[in-house]
């Protein structure tokens, strides 16, 4: 049976995440939460990015104009 990176890293940083409901021998959840972190990680900045530089269109499209109206 071959070892990955990744399955001794979540046995590492099992035992820490243990008091959120992470069992000792769940070591995938520990990756998923790991990496998880660093995914939205990544979605913020980029955010971040698209707002700051003013590029993104803040119009609402005609479809959201549409619902909108339904509403009132």
């Amino acid at each position: 049976e071959k070892v990955s990176i990744l399955q001794v890293g979540g046995h590492i940083i099992t035992p820490i995440l243990q008091p959120i409901g992470i069992q000792s021998e769940n070591w995938a959840a520990s990756v998923a939460v790991i990496t998880g972190l660093f995914a939205k990680e990544a979605i913020v900045g980029t955010m971040q990015s698209l707002y700051s530089t003013g590029e993104l269109n803040m119009e609402p499209s005609e479809s959201e104009q549409a619902s909108a109206s339904l509403g009132n």
